[in-house]
Formats: C-alpha cells, structure tokens, sequence
C-alpha cells in the first residue's frame, strides 16, 4: 500500500487494447505503476535485459522486445505484453534458483507473444484500485481470489491448456538453444507448487488454498511438469549435464526486497503496520493478510474479507466522519449505511456505520469503520461478510476497529523490510538447522523449503549456496 494512491475510485478498472503500438509506451507505464513501480536494485532490471537478450535470438518474435522490467511487487507473477514487453515481478526472481529457472519463465512468456496468445485474447485489463467492496464491479467472494493482487493485478485470461503447452514447449527450447539447463522450467514449476502449499498452510486450511499469481493467469492443467520434462529429455541432454548459474544469481539477488517495501508497509503474522504512514492494526485469528499497490486485504475462509485503504476525502467530509460514512460510503456501496457512532480509538477520531449488501443474489453484512489521517486523509475499514451476523469472522471484526492506533516515531524507526541472504551450508548443518535462521515466527522450515526449491526428501550439502530471509 502506497502513501498516496493514485487510483482509489470504487471498483474502477480501466480496459486496455495490445493491439496499437502506438499506445505501448503509456500501457507499459501504467502496468508499471499498477505494480508498485520499477525494482532496479544494483543493475537487476539489466541483468534481466541481458537474459531476454541471450533467449530473444532463438524465438520466431514480430517485433523486438522493448521493455524489461522487474516488478516491485512480492507477487510471484510473470507476463509478456505482444507490443513486445517482458515483465517479471521480484516475488518471482526471489522464488528462482538459478539464472535458468528464471530463464525458463521467461522464454515461457516469450513462447506467449511469438505464438500471439496475447493477440487472441485482444485484450487484458488492470483491475486497479478495487476498493474491495466488490459491490459494484467484482463480488465479495472473487475479492478472496483478488486479494492476491489488489490494486495491481493485470486481469489477464487465463490461458488455453494448448497455448500453455506450446509456450512449455517452446520456453523448454529457447532455454536449451540460448545454453541454459533445458530442465530448469520443470524445476521451477516445482517451487510454484511448493508455494502454493506454503500459501494453503499460512491460511490455515486444507480446504482453502489461495490462488498463486502465476498459476491464475497461466493454469496448472494435469501432467503439464512431466511434459516439460519430457520436452527437456528429447534435447538428449541428461539431467544434471547443463550445469545451472547459481553463484552469479545468487549474487545478484543478495540483499533483495522480500515482501513489503517500506512504502507499501508490512504484514507482520495477523498485524499491518506502516512505518512511513505510522499507524498498526491487527486482523482475527484465521484471517490471512495480503499487502497490495493500494489496499490490504485480510480474507477468511467463509469469505468474508476485512479491506483496508487510505483516501483523500477533504478537510470539509473528514471534519464530519459520521457524514461522510452516510453519504460516500453509502453511494459506493448502493446501501443504506446506518447505525452510524462517531467516537475516539486510541486518540485517533472515527466513526462506524452497518449496512446490508445485496451482492451476486446474495445478502451480506457491511461494517465500515473510517478514521482521521493526516492533512485531508482519512484511513478506511469495510468489513464484509455472511449475512449470519453469529459468523465466526465477524466476531473479531470490533477487535479490528479497536487495534488501529498510530506508532510512535521511535516503533515506526525500528521497523525494517525483509531482505534475501544468501549462506553457503555449514559441515553437518541441516534444513531445520538453516530454517531457524528465517525471518519469521512460524512455519520456518515449510517457508525455507519453498524458497530454495526443497522437497521433503531433498537434503542438504556442505558448501551449497541457499537463501534466507533476513530482517
């Protein structure tokens, strides 16, 4: 989440068309800003330039590539545009372990625009700024799905299972032509699925696994690992003959972002903090937090969803928050916000009002919260969920409201971005040795597993190069 957002109209989502060149240059920088701008930390965006230019020979392209951009964002995403735009998310270069997975997506997505996938589609649409009600342009269950990417996902069709094995297909030989380990792609599709395990046991169910980001707009259609395996089997190369970049990689990425930058604050376990903006709150047990360009959004099972974003309401409507909440809020949400209380949490002005959503044929319950900010912003909650008021998730939803509370300048200075670090393994060191190491309170050896690419059966060796992640 940014300081100022740019985009913070209810529900908006802007449609463009890849089929005029002439627009390249504003779709490619509102893709960019829609991702939470370029991430170019010591030359990265170069060295990602220098991959495309080491594959781009060896593919059938209409015309060159023109942007390659790394993401600032921790998604795990990759997409080409067909004006000829590679752009990879550092949520995806944190989650590769060597230059030649990373290569693999790559010429996966470079696969998508010389075989013009894009084009069939005619077009793609940034769903920017969705303010999470999904009362007027998206429902409340699919912002479960969007809470992966909110504010920032370009809604892009999933593609056919025939176009992604033809991109399969052709990843697996710009790979094996450019001199890169030709089953570096099946490798990585491996980590995917790590991941989103790892992302189906933090939201603490077995019957809820949120989406990955890749494997939204690219399906993860049955047998498609083994195929690209036996794409890099028929290059008559054994497995393991190609040796794969991994120290240069690796020295790339060292001391990469990892999760939430400063700007976009942090999710800490069930809290959001942000330090440049200095406030906190904490979510229910059993809700599963996720940062965007322009909103978080804790999501639960029963799906319901807890959204939180800042706006520019004006000095006028933020000296009268209970109006603001009637008028406003009620008009963005279609419903009548009622039961309006103006009162003070932890210093901190704020008023609270209830509604009833209708939504996909469907009534829910609505519990918008609005606090005062700085200058003329004011920092929003709209809770949504069953219309069941007994609902478990919503029993949490006051608890919400009564945990926002602005940091100090000595909480908010000792707050710090997560990093890649990269150790070389010890003599007898194992994986529950180095997951001890990682950054965080729980899952610590299911989340070092996933960034090094580690199945359960997979072991350690003196002297091989891993990630962590650092505070």
């Amino acid at each position: 989440m940014k300081k100022i957002f740019e985009l913070a109209a209810a529900g908006f989502i802007a449609a463009l068309t890849f089929t005029a060149p002439a627009h390249a240059q504003s779709q490619h920088q509102q893709i960019v800003e829609a991702y939470g701008g370029e991430y170019d930390p010591d030359g990265l965006g170069a060295y990602v330039r220098g991959i495309v230019d080491r594959l781009e020979p060896h593919a059938d392209l209409r015309r060159p590539i023109q942007h390659v951009t790394v993401l600032n964002t921790p998604m795990v995403n990759a997409f080409a545009t067909p004006e000829g735009g590679v752009y990879v998310t550092r949520g995806i270069v944190a989650l590769a372990n060597s230059e030649d997975e990373l290569a693999g997506v790559i010429g996966h997505e470079i696969g998508h625009v010389a075989e013009g996938h894009g084009q069939q589609r005619q077009t793609v649409s940034i769903g920017a700024a969705l303010l999470g009600l999904g009362l007027q342009a998206a429902g409340v269950g699919d912002l479960g799905l969007l809470g992966y990417n909110v504010a920032a996902n370009l809604g892009l069709s999933s593609y056919s299972r025939g176009q992604e094995r033809d991109s399969d297909r052709l990843g697996v030989r710009y790979i094996a032509l450019a001199g890169y380990d030709p089953y570096a792609l099946h490798d990585f599709f491996q980590s995917m699925l790590l991941n989103e395990r790892l992302a189906q046991q933090l939201a603490g169910s077995r019957s809820y696994t949120p989406p990955v980001e890749f494997f939204s707009t690219h399906p993860n259609t049955e047998g498609r690992m083994e195929y690209v395996y036996d794409r890099a089997a028929r290059r008559d190369v054994a497995e393991g003959e190609v040796p794969r970049i991994v120290g240069d990689y690796f020295d790339r990425i060292e001391g990469m972002l990892y999760g939430d930058d400063s700007e976009q604050g942090f999710v800490r376990g069930r809290s959001f903090v942000h330090p440049d903006l200095r406030f906190a709150y904490e979510v229910p047990e059993d809700y599963t937090i996720q940062n965007g360009t322009s909103q978080v959004v804790a999501f639960h099972q029963d799906g319901s969803n807890i959204i939180f974003d800042m706006e520019q309401i004006g000095q006028a409507r933020k000296n009268n928050l209970g109006g603001y909440l009637r008028n406003e809020v009620a008009q963005e949400v279609n419903a009548q916000v009622s039961n309006i209380q103006e009162f003070s949490i932890n210093g901190v002005r704020a008023a609270s009002g209830r509604a009833v959503v209708t939504q996909n044929r469907q009534t829910r319950n609505l519990f918008a919260v609005v606090f005062e900010g700085d200058g003329g912003s004011a920092f929003r909650f709209l809770m949504v969920g069953p219309r069941d008021g007994r609902s478990a998730s919503q029993r949490g939803w006051i608890d919400t409201m009564d945990s926002f509370r602005r940091l100090s300048n000595s909480e908010a200075a000792e707050l710090h971005p997560l990093t890649i670090g990269v150790v070389e393994v010890g003599r007898g060191e194992t994986v529950a040795d180095l997951a001890t190491r990682m950054a965080f309170d729980d899952h610590q050896e299911a989340r070092f597993r996933t960034l090094n690419g580690l199945r359960n059966n997979n072991t350690l060796r003196e002297g091989q190069l891993v990630k962590i992640v650092v505070e």
